[in-house]
């Protein structure tokens, strides 16, 4: 039996179940003529309208995390840190794997066992280090000006904020003395 022909049967099965054969949970027998359950239908008009499907995603997945249930397959409970199940990050990692295995990249995790910079995987490291030098280079100096543009600016800020603060009691103490 091919994959269609089950789909075919399946969908019958459920049509005669008066089972909604969208969701396959609720009774669709409320809607004469139609195998859809209510919610499936005005997902489905909603669609057929063009109206965003990000929203209903959104609303699902707030719904899934609300509840604890893996936001990827809406089965399993979750462990209450990650928002997946271990199943669906398991196989995200496998699948993962494979494709970089496809491309011939390897792991992360084994690129200092091949002597490969663990960013790009394929320039070899520095001694005593996990990344080349080009990759070394482009960290370093990524964070080193985000950093010192930010000390930098949050030094000005202050400096600004005592000027001011200095400012205003000067001329409060002066206030004070030509009201006396």
């Amino acid at each position: 039996m091919t994959k269609s022909e089950y789909n075919a049967s399946y969908y019958q099965t459920l049509k005669t179940l008066h089972r909604c054969v969208r969701c396959g949970g609720q009774d669709a027998r409320t809607l004469i003529g139609k195998p859809l359950c209510f919610d499936c239908c005005e997902r489905k008009s909603e669609e057929m309208r063009g109206v965003d499907q990000s929203e209903s995603r959104k609303r699902s997945r707030e719904k899934a995390i609300s509840n604890g249930v893996c936001t990827h397959c809406y089965k399993r409970k979750t462990d209450g840190v990650h928002k997946t199940c271990n199943y669906c990050r398991e196989e995200a990692k496998r699948k993962r794997n494979e494709q970089r295995a496809a491309l011939g990249l390897i792991p992360r995790s084994e690129a200092k066992e091949y002597g490969v910079c663990s960013l790009c995987l394929k320039n070899p490291r520095l001694p005593g280090q996990n990344t080349c030098e080009k990759c070394y280079s482009m960290v370093v100096n990524k964070f080193k000006g985000t950093q010192s543009v930010n000390r930098m600016a949050s030094k000005i800020k202050r400096e600004i904020e005592i000027k001011e603060w200095y400012c205003e009691s000067k001329e409060t103490k002066r206030t004070a003395a030509e009201s006396v």
